[in-house]
């Protein structure tokens, strides 16, 4: 019997030596490359000179709540996912208002080493097939237009699938995941799909596992730490808060109709809240065909696979399961474990063939699926830089005529501290709390006169009594 005592558990390593530094090398060779591709994206849509309402919340005002202890409204529910962006904040040495992109850019580049190590040690893929798969990860729609964007939709399956490394490990510190899991599911509600897989393989390891009692404590040590991480915002925020469910709703979900949206964004036109591209989240209807067949495959063919596959599942039914305002923003797993299955079905078809062959096939399938998802990047990029393709102007931030977002935060900067305004009145002509944190994160990141600046409590105070919460959210915090 193996060490977890279950070969249905995937826990296959690589072996070490030289075909580990290798792999070691190509991870971090992908993870070059793939920063490279997202920050020209996050360059590219920067042009505009626009920060979009949601980028504005989560990679600013939240920011501004995490030290001042305040819950913007109830939808800011993603705790770890403001962490993120707090102490991205702090390590960019003089942030802008686009240094979320960069830094979320960056971070989701990991995902490629993640897909090439996942394929590698847990999915006994051959390296060119690995480094296929993780391609295909990294440039799917649902998971590139997410990549720039200053948001936590993406960062929990970075801790997905490191929590899925880790309960698949033979290493004895398989049984943190629990931790990782906390993180995931604190990062961004959709969390709970890795953690919920995590948590079945856990189960079936403890049943089969001939050291029980020790994996056993171990574990209600890691889920104590993880659970602690997922509640510890309530703690945190001042007068309570809430936790996890953001604009996400049992009550509203109508289960047929979201499936029906989440089939037409993943196979014909992605056109859901904060998902700034047309094209379909898995690429387009012929190469969603070609990954559902896959995935199909890939669980057949590799039962160790079944892990990812119940990660994926378990985002289509919490979607399903989910009102509010719903999009692929919180199914990002769907294109990450679809990717995986392809590199699994083709390394499956070509394994015993000879090494040109195996190429071949390999680089066929690249130009198959990459070719035309990389023109419609470029054709995308093009569009961002001409301007036919523009965010929208979705929340209240008026510019003066001739002005950029950059400029009229400066302008509005001078008005405070020169005293020819007060924040009342900057909050009375625009939508004050996440306009007077743009003013007062650049400010204080940055070492300029914070003297006629809104503080962060005044902040606090304009988000519970602002339009937002005026058209029905509950006022956060200090809730009665």
């Amino acid at each position: 019997m193996s060490a977890t005592g279950s070969t249905a558990v995937p826990v296959r390593e690589v072996p070490a030596g030289t075909r580990g530094w290798l792999d070691a090398a190509v991870a971090v060779v992908m993870f070059a490359l793939t920063a490279a591709w997202n920050l020209t994206a996050a360059a590219t849509v920067d042009v505009q000179q626009w920060l979009s309402g949601e980028e504005v919340s989560v990679s600013i005002l939240d920011v501004v709540a995490v030290p001042a202890r305040f819950q913007p409204t109830e939808y800011a529910t993603n705790f770890g996912g403001h962490l993120h962006f707090w102490v991205f904040s702090h390590l960019d040495p003089s942030p802008d208002l686009f240094y979320g992109r960069d830094w979320k850019a960056g971070a989701m580049a990991l995902l490629a080493p993640l897909s090439y190590l996942v394929l590698r040690r847990r999915l006994s893929c051959g390296r060119a097939a690995s480094v296929l798969g993780a391609a295909v990860v990294v440039l799917l729609p649902g998971v590139s237009a997410l990549a720039w964007l200053a948001t936590e939709n993406g960062l929990e399956a970075l801790w997905g699938m490191v929590t899925l490394l880790l309960v698949t490990s033979r290493r004895r510190w398989w049984v943190l995941a629990p931790v990782t899991a906390g993180i995931s599911v604190s990062t961004y509600g959709a969390g709970l799909a890795w953690a919920g897989a995590a948590g079945v393989v856990v189960l079936v390891r403890l049943v089969r596992s001939p050291r029980r009692v020790r994996d056993t404590l171990g574990l209600l040590g890691a889920t104590v730490v993880g659970a602690a991480v997922v509640c510890f915002p309530l703690v945190w925020w001042e007068g309570g808060g809430r936790i996890v469910i953001g604009g996400g709703s049992v009550d509203s979900a109508d289960p047929v109709d979201a499936l029906d949206g989440l089939l037409y964004e993943l196979t014909e036109r992605g056109d859901s809240y904060y998902y700034f591209t047309a094209a379909p989240a898995l690429g387009s209807l012929e190469l969603a065909v070609a990954l559902a067949i896959s995935l199909v495959l890939a669980t057949v063919w590799r039962p160790r696979s079944w892990p990812w596959t119940g990660t994926l599942v378990l985002t289509v039914v919490l979607y399903a399961l989910s009102g509010g305002v719903l999009g692929v923003r919180r199914t990002i797993a769907i294109p990450i474990v679809a990717g995986l299955a392809l590199a699994v079905a083709v390394d499956h078809l070509v394994r015993r063939r000879p090494a040109v062959v195996r190429g071949l096939a390999v680089v066929a399938v690249a130009a198959a699926a990459l070719v035309p998802v990389g023109l419609h990047h470029l054709e995308e990029r093009e569009e961002w830089l001409s301007g036919r393709y523009q965010l929208p102007r979705d929340f209240a931030f008026g510019l003066a005529e001739g002005r950029t977002m950059v400029e009229e935060v400066a302008a509005l900067t001078d008005r405070l501290n020169s005293g020819r305004a007060t924040y009342e009145e900057v909050a009375a002509e625009r939508e004050g709390e996440r306009a007077l944190a743009m003013v007062w994160f650049l400010a204080e990141r940055n070492g300029r006169d914070l003297t006629g600046l809104a503080t962060p409590a005044q902040i606090a105070e304009l988000a519970r009594e602002g339009p937002r919460c005026a058209r029905g959210c509950s006022p956060v915090p200090g809730r009665p």
